[in-house]
């Protein structure tokens, strides 16, 4: 028993050696960065022009739909507003789903399988997609702390990591009916991954890299949306996360592989915010 609760008290610094070691393997031994030469081409018909106008037409709907909800929940419960956002996200996210997965089967070559969805490839995506998480792990560690370190160098000790939005609503569980937590979880977990993946990757990647035919260059360029629709204190640990995915859609050729990184991330990160409110 006290094995075991070592390991739980040191586990994050077991995975960040653990991802030193497998990075250090990529990086050099393996060569890694100079392994996209020969990644597998997306041929789609999509117009070049076409990701950013989705990209703009998501982001007024979304501002749309949040002062939608604003005007029609201003005299509910704050539980009851809580659940009707995150079911009214959650279906939005979905609903934007399908019209990717549309847009692929029309535009790619050989449809939503020339995107990369291909669900054979399910098993050694999952693996590979842990082993790519843990070699990004420190890096993303790295990003996180220099934020800390600069906030705390420019705001002193009253500096404050600035949290996501979904997980500042979740520290409420101690009040929180079970039915708005797993609407948050559903849409932080799996709807959210999705979504993203498919456009980011599937779509706007994907689009760049059949433009310029360089992947290193794709999944810069993609990185940089991705990144600035989260809170600033986060991008450089998620900028580091979007090159980890877009390398890994880039070497593999399948979307299921970013997307089950996206879901490892979010998901460690949710579970680790529940332990730490169910323990304090």
């Amino acid at each position: 028993m006290e094995l075991f609760e070592t390991i739980g008290r040191h586990l994050d610094k077991i995975i960040a050696v653990l991802g030193t070691v497998f990075f250090a393997v990529w990086l050099v031994p393996w060569q890694g960065p100079f392994k996209l030469r020969h990644s597998p081409a997306r041929p789609n018909r999509l117009p070049v022009i076409l990701p950013f106008i989705l990209f703009g037409v998501w982001l007024l709907g979304e501002s749309i739909l949040y002062k939608f909800l604003d005007y029609f929940l201003v005299d509910s419960s704050p539980d009851h507003s809580l659940f009707v956002q995150y079911l009214a996200l959650n279906l939005e996210r979905m609903l934007w789903s399908f019209v990717l997965l549309f847009l692929a089967a029309w535009g790619f070559i050989r449809g939503i399988r020339g995107l990369g969805l291909r669900w054979r490839t399910i098993p050694r995506d999952l693996g590979m997609a842990f082993v790519n998480l843990l070699t990004a792990y420190p890096l993303i560690l790295i990003g996180a702390a220099v934020v800390v370190f600069v906030g705390g160098q420019v705001a002193g000790p009253e500096f404050e990591f600035q949290e996501n939005q979904a997980l500042t609503d979740m520290q409420q569980t101690a009040r929180m009916p079970g039915h708005v937590l797993a609407t948050m979880v559903v849409l932080s977990v799996l709807v959210v991954p999705v979504f993203e993946e498919l456009f980011f990757r599937g779509i706007f990647q994907s689009t760049v890299t059949f433009l310029t035919g360089r992947p290193w260059l794709s999944i810069l360029i993609t990185s940089v949306p991705f990144t600035i629709l989260h809170p600033p204190m986060h991008i450089p640990a998620l900028f580091v996360l979007s090159v980890c995915m877009g390398y890994a859609y880039e070497k593999s050729g399948s979307l299921l592989r970013p997307i089950f990184i996206h879901m490892l991330f979010n998901g460690v990160t949710v579970a680790s915010m529940l332990m730490s409110q169910s323990a304090s």
